[in-house]
């Protein structure tokens, strides 16, 4: 998936924070999350800070993270005021498209994997993680 987002691991990014947020993401899933947001350079204290519903240290990545606990919360339908802080942080309405798509993505997965109780795939051990 060649998102515009991809400049600073950002759709791993989206991918942690939609997928925790959602409670549907299982402990593979937000394992691989965690190992992709690792491998595009993401701080682990970036990954960690969203995964444990903490402040993010890097202001246009908070802003990144607000607004997809926006959006998911809301289930696509963030206010103007969230809108607004968004595109303020220097993103842009296609990267509002590119977290839809990086959510619609996440979703599915996540409930695949449920259905088939997918386990955790030994690449992304490292990052398993459980409430």
């Amino acid at each position: 998936m060649a998102l515009r987002l991809v400049r600073c691991g950002v759709p791993a990014l989206v991918v942690v924070g939609g997928g925790h947020l959602q409670r549907c993401a299982g402990v593979g899933a937000l394992a691989a999350a965690l190992t992709l947001a690792d491998l595009n350079k993401v701080p682990t204290e970036v990954t960690d800070a969203v995964r444990d519903g903490k402040p993010v240290p890097d202001e246009r990545l908070a802003a990144l993270a607000a607004f997809t606990e926006a959006f998911v919360q809301t289930r696509a339908l963030p206010s103007a005021a969230h809108v607004a802080d968004f595109l303020r942080a220097g993103f842009t309405e296609t990267d509002i498209l590119q977290i839809l798509l990086a959510v619609s993505v996440r979703t599915i997965s996540n409930y695949t994997n449920h259905l088939f109780h997918t386990p955790v795939d030994p690449a992304f051990a490292r990052r398993a993680w459980q409430d």
